[in-house]
């Protein structure tokens, strides 16, 4: 019987080991009688350290995919997901066969469900790089928000060939904003109030001063206009010509504008 190859080691004379690749057959006469053996042994160091190199790779990919604390998969280029990292089947609960098929899809919520395909499908089809938010449901039936994002893995031709994605737990992240927007909100609110007291007080203070009050109004009402921009504006930078804009808006109809 032949003996199918196999890896083992021979020792070269100098007196160091070599890997090699070892097969036997036997050796048939014309009448396919038995009469030797034919072994071959070749140098497969090479080979066997590329494998081993490529196996350190798929490891250290492994232990990173499993490990990070955001979910990550892979996709075709045909918008067909076929990897999911750990971490996202411990949040969903999906078995393996549900994770690579479009029974996946029910973990988002339905409110967001046709946009998020769409948004996703648009970019595999443009192949730009693809992001955005959106509420997945976790194996306890809660939702989450979770940032998405995915970049196309091109070859040498710049061919796309898979792509590489990650979605990031940004429920947190959200209800701080949520949380900052209604505080700056309330100031806001207490802001102008403050300013509407204030004239008040003016017109009690001097009731006959008919043109005085209207320019103090419009003073104080500039202010309550800088307070909505910053809030609109989130506290950032105000771009100057809409600040502009607003702040002369009360002229809009004024003679010889």
């Amino acid at each position: 019987e032949r003996v199918p190859p196999f890896y083992t080691k021979r020792l070269h004379k100098d007196g160091h080991l070599l890997d090699v690749q070892v097969s036997v057959s036997p050796v048939r006469d014309a009448s396919g009688k038995i009469i030797g053996a034919s072994k071959m042994a070749r140098d497969v160091g090479e080979y066997l350290r590329v494998q081993q190199a490529v196996r350190e790779s798929e490891e250290r990919f492994r232990m990173l995919a499993e490990n990070i604390s955001q979910f990550a998969w892979m996709a075709h280029p045909d918008d067909n997901i076929f990897w999911f990292n750990q971490r996202w089947y411990e949040f969903t609960g999906l078995s393996e066969d549900e994770a690579t098929d479009r029974r996946r899809r029910k973990v988002v919520h339905p409110d967001y469900r046709q946009r998020v395909i769409a948004t996703y499908l648009d970019a595999i089809a443009s192949g730009e790089d693809y992001e955005d938010t959106f509420p997945m449901r976790g194996k306890d039936g809660e939702y989450s928000w979770f940032l998405s994002r995915a970049q196309p893995i091109r070859n040498e031709k710049g061919e796309i060939v898979r792509w590489f994605g990650t979605n990031t737990d940004v429920t947190e992240q959200r209800e701080q904003s949520e949380q900052i927007r209604l505080l700056l909100m309330e100031v806001n609110h207490r802001s102008k109030n403050m300013l509407t007291t204030i004239q008040a007080l003016a017109r009690r203070s001097a009731p006959d001063e008919e043109g005085f009050i209207a320019r103090f109004e419009d003073r104080v009402q500039s202010l309550a206009i800088n307070q909505d921009i910053l809030v609109g504006r989130e506290w950032r930078e105000v771009p100057i010509d809409e600040l502009v804009r607003l702040q002369l808006a009360f002229i809009h109809d004024a003679p010889g504008e």
